[in-house]
């Protein structure tokens, strides 16, 4: 017998046969709460009451599967982005205010070195955090909501773009979405 599955979207997919859903559920594609519906039906049940009523009595139950690991919300890639912005901005900043000390030789470089070395540092941290959240492993990356608040502190030095994505990034962090993401990740340790 064939059977469509629900996708996220609630949107029939297949027809398959049970050990290619079996197959999917392995990829993480199906689960056992997944939706099914049988050719020629018209009620919708769960995976496992069809893999139940499949199973020939007395043999033992398949082996539990693993959830597969939460998707990356958009705002989660969105913070990932405005940090890189943010760190790269950042560093190029703290270069300008050496490169401004550097013009105005001794007494320059000691009023400059403190912006300078504050934007580079936070720039490095920004694009480090970045790096972590936008690669595939980001299920152990928590968030950095100290970045955004250096990210806003960085106006004083006048950098206003880095300033901007930061208030930015605090809003989404404060996002259901996220915040389940990083719940997620955070469980997943």
């Amino acid at each position: 017998m064939k059977y469509h599955y629900a996708d996220q979207n609630n949107t029939p997919i297949g027809p398959y046969e049970i050990d290619d859903l079996l197959k999917l559920q392995a990829r993480g594609l199906v689960r056992p709460e997944t939706y099914v519906l049988a050719e020629g039906t018209t009620s919708w049940q769960s995976f496992s009451s069809v893999l139940a009523l499949q199973r020939p009595s007395g043999s033992p139950p398949p082996p539990p599967t693993s959830p597969p690991p939460a998707s990356k919300p958009g705002k989660v890639q969105a913070i990932a982005i405005m940090s890189l912005v943010s760190g790269v901005l950042n560093c190029v900043g703290g270069l300008g205010w050496l490169v401004f000390g550097l013009c105005l030789f001794l007494v320059g470089v000691i009023l400059t070195i403190i912006p300078a070395a504050y934007l580079v540092v936070v720039g490095v941290l920004d694009v480090i955090y970045a790096s972590k959240l936008m690669g595939a492993s980001s299920v152990s990356v928590q968030p950095a909501r100290h970045l955004a608040v250096l990210n806003i502190v960085s106006i004083i030095f006048l950098n206003v773009i880095p300033c901007v994505l930061g208030i930015v990034n605090l809003v989404f962090y404060g996002d259901e979405e996220t915040e389940r993401f990083f719940a997620s990740a955070d469980r997943s340790r």
